[in-house]
């Protein structure tokens, strides 16, 4: 494998590992969020 094809190789992986990542990362923020404003009083005491 000469250097230039592993060097496409190795971009391609970055790039769709960095949208996995991104999305799992977007999933955690959403759900985050979605946790703090609920409207339960589960938990919570004075």
């Amino acid at each position: 494998m000469s250097k230039s094809n592993l060097n496409k190789t190795m971009r391609v992986y970055h790039r769709y590992l960095g949208f996995f990542l991104a999305g799992i990362m977007a999933m955690y923020a959403i759900s985050g969020i979605i946790l703090i404003f609920r409207d339960t009083d589960l938990l919570k005491s004075e």
